[in-house]
């Protein structure tokens, strides 16, 4: 029997919590573009809040915080059952890994009718068990969301996901909050900038390695870090070892980053892996040129000397050599600047993202609920 399309569609994102990650950030975005006349959503975390509450709760959309606080979380995974039921969701939407394992659990065993996943990264610090758990919680649902085509190949090769359950989506820029830097000038000592957690995956001792070099080649050099994460003293440390804590500005998280972008000559991605880039689409969009480890899904977001540049991954050595070389090239960065503003424009844009998004959400619902198929752009 044909049911009747409801006034709302009911759907729930399901996170681990609310720090200043690109994921957050992704889901905030989504969150804020989204119909509302179309849907009621509400926002659920596994592991606690964080410092992106105040703006999720601007959106007026329903939060609801959960802490898990023992390993299997068993108790956190029956109250997001619970909380599914009684709310009578129709869309779960999980992302990142304790968002994903206890989201898509519960979503699960409260017999909810559309999983959706995102996978955000290319995750090589995973061991064999995390693989086989997301291969599993994969036969529960109806679609994972891949934010490029390497991850796409990652769960493909290394996950063993079907390539079926998979849709590539990739990751979009509110471009009102990330302005083109007109007065562009490279300036004496550069200015440079990273933007990422203080975590292994993002490889910032590389970067400091880098300050060591250009020092040795005679160019002064600033280093710009904006970022929280477990490994802040033993980089604090690092720098120091080095001697090039001089050139270190510490900065927190926080929602202007478009502050951040317009004071570099560069920003640094020198990640060791990394599943899509957002701060590199985001860095483009203000005229910011990029300078990244050539690894992963940035090389969807970057193309060499047209929108960026990139460094061989790991490799400070050529990272110093290419931001010495390139801080004189005013031609040239002027004219990657151009071609970095208007791939972000066509490429990257949030509301392709969102449409993206709603046309699966449509199309998973009619076909699984309202039991019809339909056509969308």
């Amino acid at each position: 029997m044909v049911q009747k399309m409801p006034d709302k569609i009911k759907l729930a994102f399901i996170v681990c919590g609310l720090s200043w990650g690109g994921a957050e950030r992704m889901v905030l975005d989504i969150i804020k573009h989204l119909p509302k006349e179309i849907y009621e959503i509400h926002l659920l975390t596994v592991m606690g809040s964080g410092d992106l509450l105040p703006w999720f709760t601007k959106t007026g959309v329903t939060v609801k915080i959960f802490h898990k606080t023992s390993k299997l979380g068993l108790g956190t995974l029956w109250q997001i059952k619970k909380y599914l039921q009684a709310q009578r969701i129709a869309v779960v939407h999980t992302h990142l890994f304790a968002g994903d394992t206890w989201g898509r659990l519960a979503a699960w065993l409260a017999k909810i009718p559309i999983i959706v996943s995102t996978e955000h990264n290319i995750n090589l610090d995973e061991g064999r068990s995390k693989k086989i758990l997301k291969k599993i919680l994969s036969l529960v649902s109806d679609k994972i969301i891949a934010v490029s085509d390497e991850v796409k190949d990652y769960q493909i090769c290394h996950e063993k996901i079907k390539e079926s359950k998979i849709t590539v989506i990739h990751n979009g820029i509110d471009f009102s909050r990330f302005p083109y830097k007109n007065d562009y000038c490279p300036q004496n000592p550069v200015r440079l900038g990273i933007l990422g957690r203080l975590e292994e995956q993002k490889g910032h001792e590389v970067a400091f390695k880098a300050l060591l070099e250009l020092k040795k080649m005679g160019l002064k050099a600033h280093l710009i870090i904006k970022g929280e994460g477990s490994l802040k003293e033993p980089l604090t440390q690092l720098a120091a070892d080095l001697n090039v804590q001089r050139q270190l500005i510490w900065e927190t998280p926080g929602v202007k980053v478009r502050d951040f972008f317009h004071q570099l000559d560069f920003l640094i991605i020198p990640s060791k892996w990394e599943g899509f880039g957002l701060v590199a689409a985001e860095a483009m969009a203000c005229g910011i040129p990029v300078i990244a480890a050539r690894t992963g899904g940035l090389m969807s977001v970057i193309s060499d000397y047209q929108t960026g540049f990139f460094f061989k991954n790991g490799d400070y050595l050529d990272l110093a050599r290419l931001i010495n070389n390139l801080r004189q090239e005013t031609g040239l960065l002027e004219k990657v600047r151009k071609n970095a503003r208007r791939k972000a424009l066509k490429q990257f844009d949030i509301k392709k993202t969102v449409k993206h998004h709603e046309n699966m959400y449509l199309k998973l619902y009619y076909e699984n609920i309202i039991g019809q198929q339909i056509l969308l752009p």
